[in-house]
């Protein structure tokens, strides 16, 4: 959600053809610096007390480290400052120790605005963004900050801050200059936070994306994750679907992704499945997908704008929800509106439109019914692709689709013995 607030950000400001400047602030060491006194506090002055703060208190008290080394131990090392790693209650004890700087920008006039909703700092823990649209106003921000550190004892490590420009107007604007205490922050054409790479324009860098989910498939060639001698194709395309297709498509349903984008993903992932099929390079698109009941890269990534939606429509209560009723009050069809994009998808696979799901769905047992409504719509309605495009190619005249042939393997693999070749004994 909070990388949602910078797209719909992006999109705000290209529509009003205004500028816009995002900071990405690196907290040095984040969990292994938190102040203990200063959390206590915090959680105190929230209500949380009795039992369940001294609980909390205990955790962090006398609390010792030993290192193990050729079967030595070290003295028992005391821990005086810093959160478990890897605890449960350390993401959340770090967001409220956090939070009072978000509180503080939130409340800053310099910030971004969406329509009065406040959307300067969309962070998550420890992966912190500023949002701004005048250099003075990124200055301002970039200083509460540092100022918010002073009294909460943590550090930001201003070498690793970036700075992108982002293209949201067509005049000709100056480079803007922000420094964080007396380190000027370094203006970069990416940054990325919570794991999205973020260019000027919004756009994926579909190469770089492609190129990782190459070594990711490399890394699995060990497992025999490839073609001729491979394992079972099924087993294969689990595989990719498991440890591939995350990394390749992670976030990108929050970005403005083009035509040419889908397409070059569309070509690598038929590619990839072609080998592990053993199908030569030649094979029509639609049977490669067909044969292992594996999904467009358009259907994947409709499937995910969809989700990520259901998931705003439940809360009326959150920033996202707010922006959604704005934005398509306001919006024209022309917009670059992240929600109007959802308005579209939803039209294209007949299902209801957004303001009719933001005010029915109030649960998440009715989210997942529409998420399964919404999977029986893009499934129908790639099928009947599919079907089309059999009835194209008369190389396909023999291809016989059966149900759910976007989702389940074609019986071709039920019966092959998980041999590769079974595809041309078929």
């Amino acid at each position: 959600m909070a990388g949602l607030l910078i797209t719909e950000a992006f999109a705000e400001a290209k529509d009003k053809n205004e500028p816009l400047i995002m900071q990405t602030l690196d907290a040095e060491k984040a969990f292994d610096i938190v102040w203990h006194n200063g959390l206590l506090r915090k959680l105190y002055n929230d209500g949380v007390g009795g039992d369940l703060w001294l609980l909390v208190k205990s955790l962090h008290t006398d609390a010792h480290t030993i290192v193990k080394w050729q079967g030595e131990y070290t003295h028992p090392i005391p821990i005086k400052q810093g959160i478990r790693q890897g605890a449960k209650l350390s993401t959340l004890m770090y967001k409220r120790f956090n939070n009072d700087i978000l509180n503080q920008l939130q409340d800053a006039p310099e910030g971004m605005k969406i329509g009065s909703t406040d959307v300067t700092s969309p962070t998550c823990a420890d992966d912190i963004a500023l949002l701004s649209q005048k250099e003075n106003d990124a200055q301002i921000l970039t200083n509460t900050v540092h100022e918010a550190t002073k009294k909460d004892r943590f550090r930001i490590n201003a070498s690793k801050c970036e700075l992108v420009n982002f293209r949201t107007t067509t005049k000709q604007l100056a480079i803007p200059t922000v420094k964080y205490n007396s380190t000027n922050i370094e203006i970069v054409s990416s940054a990325k936070h919570l794991g999205i790479e973020r260019n000027a324009t919004n756009t994926p860098d579909v190469d770089s994306r492609i190129h990782l989910a190459r070594k990711t498939a490399y890394a699995l060639l060990g497992s025999g994750l490839h073609g001729k001698n491979g394992i079972s194709p099924i087993i294969s395309f689990q595989m990719w679907s498991t440890f591939v297709i995350p990394r390749l498509l992670h976030g990108i349903e929050l970005l403005n992704i083009r035509k040419s984008d889908i397409d070059a993903l569309e070509r690598y992932q038929r590619k990839f499945l072609k080998q592990i099929q053993t199908l030569p390079e030649r094979t029509a698109s639609v049977a490669v997908l067909s044969l292992l009941g594996a999904k467009t890269i358009e259907a994947q990534i409709d499937t995910r704008i969809i989700t990520t939606f259901l998931n705003i429509a439940k809360d009326p209560r959150t920033t996202e929800f707010q922006i959604a009723v704005r934005q398509l009050t306001i919006k024209a069809d022309n917009s670059n509106s992240w929600f109007i994009k959802v308005k579209n998808i939803l039209h294209k696979y007949d299902l209801p439109c957004p303001e009719f799901l933001l005010k029915t769905i109030r649960s998440i047992k009715q989210v997942e019914a529409w998420k399964t409504k919404s999977n029986q719509k893009i499934a129908e309605y790639w099928e009947k692709m599919s079907e089309k495009q059999i009835g194209e190619k008369s190389t396909l005249k023999y291809l016989q689709l059966q149900d759910k042939s976007n989702s389940v393997p074609h019986q071709v693999w039920a019966y092959s013995k998980h041999s590769p070749f079974a595809s041309k004994k078929q």
